[in-house]
């Protein structure tokens, strides 16, 4: 499922993008998926969403070479309890990530 290398990999497993996508237009797309967790907040999908979240924060933190000093913020990320923060979390970060 997850690789654990790169940000879009969330935006394929929740279908913003497709199989084809080939890195273009990376902070448009980093927007739509922002978009999309915000549109997931506060309903019934909010713990599935969440739980693979939490997945791919794994898989991030497992795959971390060259990038050792986020390892502990997926690490504590993945180990929010609450799906509403950690999704709130998330969007903040892409929000980041995308300006």
């Amino acid at each position: 499922m997850f690789v654990g290398k790169d940000w879009t990999e969330l935006s394929l497993h929740f279908g913003i993008i497709g199989e084809e996508y080939n890195g273009e237009n990376d902070e448009q797309i980093l927007i739509k998926t922002k978009k999309f967790f915000e549109s997931i907040i506060l309903t019934n999908r909010e713990k599935e969403i969440a739980d693979d979240i939490r997945q791919f924060l794994n898989m991030l933190y497992q795959n971390t070479d060259g990038y050792k000093e986020s390892s502990s913020i997926w690490k504590s990320m993945m180990e929010m309890e609450h799906h509403f923060n950690l999704i709130k979390y998330t969007i903040k970060l892409l929000d980041c990530m995308s300006t």
